[in-house]
């Protein structure tokens, strides 16, 4: 049987206790109720983490939405708010051979580490504008998707999702 991600100890420092760090956001790509992508960052100790000051960045599109604009346009937006919320930089940790390489590439992240199978990246967002001189010609019809909500997890939590809808 396929287990639950929510199930695997090694992945729940991704979840656990989200929205209380002030570095917990969330983007969501809703498409007529189905959840097709999410990009999240916290500041943690997982393979991307290079400080206790950076935020790492996770993301995910299911494999049928892939190719439609939906991680670049989620991809843009967080590295707006985080910019807006005054954080200088972002890193993530990506396999080598992972296609969104050169969407995070695209979106001025450069390698300052890399293994055998995986590069360390880092985005300085120091001028945004130039995070997106590329990304545009990536986003294919942008105009779909629109900010929906902010999701309040709970009163003492600062509000960590944000979801869009097509």
């Amino acid at each position: 049987s396929i287990r639950s991600i929510t199930e695997l100890p090694e992945l729940a420092l991704y979840y656990e206790g989200f929205g209380k760090g002030e570095a917990d956001y969330c983007l969501v790509a809703d498409d007529d109720g189905l959840v097709v992508g999410a990009a999240w960052t916290r500041i943690m100790d997982d393979y991307g983490h290079i400080d206790d000051e950076t935020p790492s960045l996770a993301m995910s599109v299911l494999k049928d939405h892939r190719g439609q604009g939906i991680g670049t346009h989620l991809l843009q937006e967080l590295i707006s708010l985080l910019s807006e919320k005054g954080y200088k930089r972002i890193s993530l940790s990506v396999q080598k051979a992972n296609y969104a390489v050169r969407m995070y590439d695209r979106a001025g992240f450069r390698t300052i580490q890399e293994n055998d199978d995986e590069y360390i990246m880092v985005c300085d967002m120091l001028n945004e504008s130039d995070l997106y001189k590329d990304l545009g010609a990536l986003t294919k019809d942008k105009s779909k998707w629109t900010e929906a909500e902010i999701y309040n997890v709970d009163e003492d939590i600062h509000d960590p999702c944000l979801r869009f809808q097509r």
